[in-house]
Formats: structure tokens, sequence, C-alpha cells
């Protein structure tokens, strides 16, 4: 038996989910201003509250993120 509640996702599950809401043209504008994702905010609040607090999760998602020049510098 497994202690995963419904709400508990794993990081392949979430990181598909925000490669499906990815959306060139808020890319393009969050760029102009400085982010580098191009999830709706509307929608990536909407993940975030479905996810809950789930510290692990959050944990492994975080080092999923690309290390970039400006990140080492």
């Amino acid at each position: 038996m497994t202690d995963q509640t419904e709400t508990d996702s794993t990081v392949v599950e979430v990181m598909a989910e925000l490669a499906a809401l990815e959306d060139p043209k808020i890319r393009a504008v969050n760029e102009r201003h400085g982010d580098d994702h191009g999830v709706n905010l509307t929608k990536l609040r909407a993940v975030a509250k479905r996810l809950k607090t789930q510290q692990d999760l959050a944990r492994e998602l975080w080092q999923t993120v690309s290390s970039t020049p400006e990140q080492n510098a």
C-alpha cells in the first residue's frame, strides 16, 4: 500500500502538466519582463492550489530548474 494521498503528484506528472500549459505567447511576454516561464500565471496558481503543500515534491521540482549562467555568477 502507498503513502500517497490523492493530492500527491510526482515530479514527472507535474512537469508534464506544466509543459502542456506552456504557451509561446506567454513566454514572449514574460521574457520581456525578465521572467523565463511560459505558463499563464493564473493557470500556474491553479496547479499550485491543487497540489497544496508537498515539501518533498517542492524540493524535487526546485532541483529540476536548469542552471543558467546568471545563477552561477
